[in-house]
């Protein structure tokens, strides 16, 4: 059983654009309405996080 602020997946991304148009942005969707995850990164690589 994971504990608050426990690591529970990795997320990654390409994308073959260049400059700005390459910037990646994570985020969970409306149907994570509990606020039971945080997700954190950018660009290639995403952590998810567990808050409760």
């Amino acid at each position: 059983m994971a504990v608050p602020g426990a690591e529970v997946g990795r997320i990654s991304a390409t994308d073959a654009d260049l400059g700005d148009n390459a910037k990646l942005e994570y985020t969970i969707l409306d149907g994570e309405s509990g606020d039971t995850f945080n997700i954190t990164g950018a660009n290639q690589e995403a952590v998810i996080i567990l808050n409760k």
